[in-house]
């Protein structure tokens, strides 16, 4: 929705399909995941914050909420 009503921008919405889909992973499963099991990694790497080498998932995904929420924040508060 944000992205079609242009608050976000084209690489804002690709974060947020993926975060819908890595919140998913741990949702829909009945399974054990975590920020170490291969298809919430490579879900991670679609992620912005991902630079191509790290391995700390949980980091790269905070991260890409944080830029998120920041983003939103300023955007409400008129900045």
């Amino acid at each position: 929705m944000a992205y079609a009503l242009e608050i976000f921008n084209e690489e804002q919405h690709d974060d947020a399909q993926s975060i819908r889909k890595i919140r998913n992973n741990f949702a829909h499963t009945t399974k054990k995941l975590n920020f170490k099991t291969q298809l919430v990694i490579d879900n991670c790497k679609n992620l912005s914050t991902w630079d191509g080498v790290r391995v700390d998932f949980d980091k790269v995904f905070d991260e890409a909420i944080a830029a998120l929420v920041a983003y939103l924040e300023k955007k409400s508060t008129g900045g």
